[in-house]
């Protein structure tokens, strides 16, 4: 069984953040690598346009940071 979903920065339905404002998920357990390509930034929901970001995961490979570009 994979590592569960723990948190969200900044949480889902926060208003007034930066666009420019890094994204961190964490997780219970060590993620595999390359699980980083099903993470998507899009504008006003899934419908909307996705927004490029860079990613990349902590040493222990448990919290995944997203800057959108």
């Amino acid at each position: 069984m994979g590592a569960a979903f723990m948190s969200v920065s900044p949480q889902g339905g926060t208003v007034g953040v930066s666009p420019a404002t890094p994204l961190s998920f964490r997780f219970g357990g060590p993620m595999a690598p390359g699980m980083e390509q099903y993470f998507d930034l899009h504008v006003g929901g899934l419908e909307g346009p996705m927004v490029p970001m860079s990613c990349g995961w902590s040493a222990e490979r448990t919290t995944l940071t997203c800057n959108p570009a």
